[in-house]
């Protein structure tokens, strides 16, 4: 192979690499500047049902990064919720859950104990987060 033939190839897999590794990139340091509010999850309403013995439960979902999340799911009260898609902005779902899985925290406001989180970075990446103590409504 002549020269300029492989500092062709050698380019085109430089950009390939770039362009395969450049979301992760992007999105570990948007995490590393506000790990706090990148990915916010809060519990903004829940409803219990006597007659059913279930409970409704409405997660806000929110993402301030720019590199989109795919096959967003979380897993909270024994059940895993499927999301989709999330980008930046605010996500608002609703399931149901058992009754019992719920608990008041402090001031009455609705309590998770443990949170995972699982998605792929720009749909390459796979993500899991497991987070305890970590959802207040």
């Amino acid at each position: 192979m002549q020269w300029p033939a492989k500092a062709g190839v050698a380019v085109i897999s430089a950009l390939l690499v770039i362009a395969v590794a450049s979301p992760l990139i992007v999105f570990f340091l948007e995490f590393a500047s506000d790990p706090e509010h990148l990915i916010t999850l809060s519990v903004s309403d829940v409803k219990l049902d006597p007659a059913t013995g279930n409970a409704t439960v409405v997660l806000k979902i929110g993402y301030s990064g720019t590199v989109p999340l795919k096959d967003f799911t979380v897993y909270m009260l024994g059940e895993n919720i499927t999301v989709g898609d999330v980008v930046k902005g605010e996500k608002t779902i609703q399931f149901s859950v058992s009754a019992e899985q719920v608990t008041a925290g402090a001031g009455g406001r609705a309590s998770v104990s443990e949170v995972a989180l699982s998605f792929r970075i720009a749909g390459v990446y796979w993500v899991k987060i497991t987070v305890k103590g970590a959802v207040h409504g």
